[in-house]
């Protein structure tokens, strides 16, 4: 059997959350951009910040989005944002973002009751 290798190289308080889908969409998008063409970051970010601006060729779009939202009876109700707000409300709250876009109570704020359960077997 193989010895276990720590993915994490720097320490656990290193490790910041930062959740800013359209900042490092942009990122990307110029340093792609200067890879490709050469020219100086200057240059592809006021060539990035065109195309996704308003008019622009990839112009971005705050979409609607529905969900539904468990209140604190547990029960749903339904609501209407846009996809920014959505994931501006759960990093604001700390919440737990899956990659399907669900999103969970922080642990910190309420635990779950299985998992309650489980550590009190542990």
């Amino acid at each position: 059997m193989s010895e276990f290798k720590d993915p994490f190289v720097l320490d656990v308080a290193q490790y910041k959350r930062k959740i800013d889908p359209v900042g490092d969409y942009r990122k990307s998008a110029i340093e792609y951009l200067r890879l490709v063409s050469g020219d100086d970051y200057e240059k592809c970010s006021q060539a990035v910040d065109t195309m996704l601006g308003k008019g622009g060729i990839f112009e971005l779009k705050d979409r609607p989005v529905e969900y539904f939202e468990r209140g604190v009876t547990r029960d749903r109700e339904r609501k209407v944002s846009t996809v920014l707000q959505y994931l501006g409300e759960s990093v604001r709250a700390k919440d737990i973002i899956a990659p399907t876009y669900t999103t969970y109570m922080h642990p910190d704020v309420k635990r779950f009751i299985l998992a309650i359960d489980v550590d009190d077997k542990i």
